[in-house]
């Protein structure tokens, strides 16, 4: 068994590397993340190489042709933490939108973050709470907490068990997944769940287990990984 820690998926190629190597002994590769929830975040694509499901946004097998959630696909990978906090920074992006996440707790360059988050033209905060990103936001919506919604936990081994509210939303929040819903039904782009039944259902055939192919050329073209200075 191959562990990996969270510093070592900061390498592009870190994650073929493992793979390789955990398939040239006959092992198996496990990510043990910072943070609970990770691993579940990374299987719902939540990763500017990822689609939903964990596919590659450059693998073609991995598109899928329902409606709603994934009907329309991106080609090119996108913009990681650090390059979407330069751009808001260098007022390339108009709107900052946070989800569940305080950059000046999370990200160790707090001047950069006070940069983007002064430079960009709107920040919306949707969490639990404001805390520190108050004087930074323009709009607030307010999420429902995890005792309060339906959902799934996926611990670090990849197991996933389901959560159950055990009380209803507190106040105006709402479950993220429809807060998603409004906001596309308000720039005329709904997403055609009305359910979380109907989530499910668009999301189960993304999420199921499929076989991972070997990577024998990771290393193709970079050399031998090295020691960082």
């Amino acid at each position: 068994m191959l562990l990996i820690g969270e510093r070592l998926t900061e390498h592009p190629l870190a994650a073929d590397v493992a793979l390789t190597v955990a398939q040239r002994y006959g092992g198996r590769v496990a990510l043990v993340p910072r943070r609970a929830g990770d691993r579940g975040a990374l299987r719902a694509g939540v990763h500017p190489s990822l689609l939903p499901g964990g596919r590659r946004v450059t693998d073609e097998t991995g598109t899928h042709g329902g409606r709603g959630l994934v009907g329309s696909l991106p080609s090119e990978r996108g913009r990681s933490t650090q390059q979407i906090l330069e751009a808001c920074a260098n007022r390339e992006i108009e709107v900052l939108f946070l989800i569940g996440v305080d950059p000046l707790r999370d990200i160790p360059d707090a001047g950069l973050v006070r940069r983007a988050l002064s430079n960009a033209r709107h920040v919306v905060v949707q969490s639990l709470e404001l805390g520190s990103l108050e004087p930074f936001a323009d709009a607030f919506l307010p999420a429902a907490a995890w005792v309060e919604r339906e959902g799934h936990a996926t611990d670090w081994e990849g197991r996933s068990q389901p959560i159950h509210p055990v009380r209803g939303p507190a106040g105006v929040s709402r479950p993220d997944w429809e807060i998603f819903a409004g906001l596309a039904e308000a720039v005329g782009r709904p997403l055609g769940l009305e359910s979380l039944e109907a989530l499910r259902a668009e999301a189960a055939p993304l999420l199921e287990p499929r076989a991972v192919t070997s990577r024998s050329t990771a290393w193709t073209g970079t050399g031998a990984p090295a020691a960082a200075g």
